[in-house]
């Protein structure tokens, strides 16, 4: 092991982006070697200022959550995500989605929420689309839930991802919360 990690140490200073979020990746969650904040942001941050999208998008969601060894930083992690967003990147527009449509680091925003998990799961993100169908379902970002929708988010993924799609189905079936939100939305729809 510690040979592996003096050729990957050599690597990431060579200048190669994936040794550094490698690097960063492990010391964010302690594989391998102790977990290290000031290392894993080190390296997190110089994948990311070579171009690596996934190292920003990586640095971000841990400094927005506080997991790992890396502390909470809201904004900055917002930022870092947000950048790597609006660069396209889907695994960072998945996870603001999912921020916005949860409301725990930003403020909830619904549409803005549902208008990332659109954009990555356009882009074939599997968990942006499995997101997209439930929101749709439960209606959060979307004036009516949409069943069909739903449904052409998950097709592709019951046969490719068919475990996770199914327990996102039955957590929906069985939540109370989530079902009854479904069930009062439909029976409005019906009344009007």
């Amino acid at each position: 092991m510690t040979r592996g990690l003096e050729l990957l140490n050599a690597a990431a200073e060579s200048g190669f982006p994936h040794a550094a979020y490698v690097l960063g990746d492990a010391y964010q969650h302690g594989e391998g070697v102790e977990p290290d904040a000031e290392l894993a942001e080190r390296w997190y941050q110089q994948a990311s200022d070579a171009g690596a999208l996934h190292a920003r998008t990586e640095l971000g969601l841990a400094l927005m959550r506080g997991q790992g060894a890396i502390g909470q930083d809201v904004q900055r992690g917002f930022d870092l995500l947000q950048d790597a967003a609006s660069q396209g990147h889907a695994g960072a527009q998945a996870s603001l989605g999912r921020e916005y449509l949860n409301g725990d680091n930003v403020e909830q925003d619904t549409e803005r929420g549902a208008s990332y998990l659109y954009e990555a799961a356009s882009q074939g993100h599997q968990s942006a689309r499995l997101a997209l169908a439930r929101a749709y379902l439960l209606a959060r970002g979307f004036e009516n839930p949409n069943q069909q929708q739903a449904m052409l988010w998950l097709e592709n993924l019951i046969d490719r991802e068919g475990q996770l799609a199914v327990e996102t189905l039955r957590q929906l079936l069985i939540e109370e919360d989530a079902f009854a939100a479904i069930d009062t939305e439909l029976e409005t729809l019906y009344e009007e």
